[in-house]
């Protein structure tokens, strides 16, 4: 629900696509991670899921006041002192995020989000500000005994209500979630199926009742997702992901299929001894392979290397990470193809 992450990031609803540098500076705030496999979640990890990450107090280091980012350049092979601040948050004394600035070239605020929570330590009101401090929108969320969310509410800068969602539970499941336009009216709604607690269906329906979409989810005996189906309202198969995995239940395969079966991109993976991702291959089609990239670990199973390849596995780019001695990332430098150090992102850790 994190308003100016989605607008960074500039994607989708739910898991919006990354771009640079926002990638860079969110992608690793705190940790490294690997993509999910859900279709919503098949892209990198979004600056609002790192928030949320944040905000339910993973990885926040005890007594973490703030996080800024700068970036540094690099002369003659070694970083410059003064930096362009890209970020900066700031958290409250039980580790909740209560504000997130974004930065422009210039080094004047580009926009803010201020974050409210319950005793529960559950988000409330968020607050987007736009470079001049107005009000650009407001959301609103409600829980109940279990600290699941009930209600979300948006507002327009003007304090006019743009769009409400309620969900519904079933136990700690969620069962119905239906969204509401600004006049009060159903405009969509989703219905959700499981069994022994695992999401078998997802519903989508019109406002007018009927059957938009629906997604079928499968899965192997140890739980990993084997497939999900995406069938029109007459039950035709629009699309499907289909995943593999080895014997430590890692995803070793995913692949795209449409209509017709037929592979429209897929992606391999590869794992070390330790089961830590060391290879992701993306390949259009069902063979041509256009581009892969290459993880390393330390001793502590941190990344310290990343490096990305193109066509005729030329190389892209490549990243290399620095950490503190309790495993938060103090840099990430990115490396020409002459193995020279281009720039590095720092983060800077305020603690009281």
């Amino acid at each position: 629900m994190f308003t100016l992450a989605k607008q960074i990031i500039g994607g989708r609803t739910m898991k919006a696509r990354a771009i640079f540098p926002i990638l860079i500076i969110f992608n690793f705030l705190l940790f490294p991670t690997n993509k999910s496999f859900a279709q919503e979640f098949q892209d990198q990890k979004t600056l609002e899921e790192l928030l949320d990450n944040i905000v339910n107090k993973k990885n926040v280091p005890e007594g973490l006041a703030g996080i800024s980012l700068t970036q540094h350049s690099y002369k003659f092979g070694v970083p410059q002192e003064k930096g362009l601040k890209l970020f900066e948050t700031n958290f409250d004394s039980k580790g909740n995020l209560v504000q997130l600035i974004v930065f422009d070239i210039e080094g004047m605020i580009n926009s803010k989000e201020t974050y409210q929570y319950d005793a529960g330590g559950n988000q409330t009101d968020l607050i987007r500000y736009d470079s001049d401090g107005n009000i650009e929108r407001k959301e609103t969320s409600k829980y109940d005994n279990n600290n699941n969310v009930t209600d979300y509410v948006v507002y327009r800068s003007g304090g006019e209500l743009e769009k409400k969602i309620v969900y519904r539970y079933s136990g700690n499941l969620l069962s119905e979630e239906t969204t509401y336009n600004s006049d009060g009216e159903p405009t969509e709604k989703f219905i959700y199926n499981y069994d022994s607690g695992r999401l078998t269906s997802k519903t989508k329906f019109t406002s007018e009742g009927d059957i938009e979409q629906k997604v079928d989810y499968n899965y192997f005996r140890s739980g990993k997702l084997l497939s999900e189906v995406y069938y029109n309202p007459d039950g035709s198969v629009i699309q499907k992901y289909v995943y593999d995995i080895d014997k430590n239940d890692n995803v070793i395969e995913k692949a795209e299929i449409n209509s017709d079966g037929e592979v429209l991109n897929k992606e391999t993976y590869k794992y070390n001894r330790k089961n830590e991702l060391i290879e992701t291959q993306f390949y259009e089609n069902n063979e041509l392979p256009v581009r892969k990239i290459t993880y390393s670990y330390n001793k502590k199973g941190l990344k310290d290397s990343e490096i990305e390849f193109g066509e005729n596995d030329k190389q892209v780019s490549k990243f290399v990470y620095a950490y503190n001695e309790k495993g938060g990332i103090n840099t990430i430098t990115s490396i020409n193809l002459l193995n020279e150090p281009e720039y590095e992102l720092r983060y800077n850790y305020n603690l009281r």
